[in-house]
């Protein structure tokens, strides 16, 4: 899962996990997480990839994007986000 925590404080404000049934995640296991220019926040999981929504405080599968394991995510300068996994390099989104 994922525990966010107050820099300043050192409090925990929230934990998520595939289990609690408010999210869209498949996995537990976060591999890498990335926030664009754009400030959209992108997680990738061993089951795939995920934006964050603030607002609602969710996690969202990007749809089109196969459930596979994403070691890394990257954004080029033209704004194109780019997911990698131990089977390939995905142009996405």
């Amino acid at each position: 899962g994922l525990d966010v925590i107050d820099a300043k404080s050192g409090r925990l404000l929230r934990s998520y996990n595939e289990v609690d049934g408010i999210n869209d995640l498949k996995s537990n296991f976060f591999v890498c997480l990335y926030r664009t220019r754009a400030g959209t926040i992108y997680a990738g999981t061993s089951g795939g990839v995920y934006t964050y929504d603030v607002r609602s405080k969710k996690f969202n599968m990007v749809k089109g994007v196969p459930s596979v394991f994403t070691s890394c995510i990257y954004e080029d300068e033209a704004g194109d986000i780019w997911l990698g996994s131990y089977f390939s390099v995905i142009k996405s989104l």
